[in-house]
């Protein structure tokens, strides 16, 4: 569904979808094309490392599309039982964030272990 959106036409997009890791990995670069570059919006849904199915993906892939895409994290919507939202936006300062990035990689950090 998502690939029959406009490139950089979408304010917001509410991601609810497979929780395994690849699948967050392949729709978070999808949903990147879609929104508006300087004001889209990305919620995603169930931020959990597990449920009784097993462990989710969401958590370890938004931390990687963060880092990787410079995104940053707005707002955290807690849930009852802790299936949380939240809410992500392409971070304005993108300079220092590819400076960190830089940093980061030069210090051995390719890839984030699971949470």
């Amino acid at each position: 569904m998502l690939e029959h959106l406009p490139d950089k036409g979408v304010d917001v997009i509410y991601l609810d979808a497979d929780h395994n890791y690849q699948a967050v990995v392949r729709d978070l670069e999808i949903c990147e094309r879609k929104l508006k570059p300087h004001t889209g919006l990305l919620i995603l849904n169930d931020y959990i490392m597990a449920d009784g199915g097993g462990p989710y993906g969401v958590i370890q892939a938004a931390h990687e599309f963060m880092l990787r895409h410079g995104w940053e994290m707005i707002i955290f919507a807690l849930q009852d039982y802790m299936y949380c939202d939240v809410v992500l936006r392409k971070h304005p300062a993108t300079r220092p964030r590819r400076i960190l990035q830089r940093l980061v990689q030069k210090l051995g950090y390719t890839k984030l272990g699971r949470f």
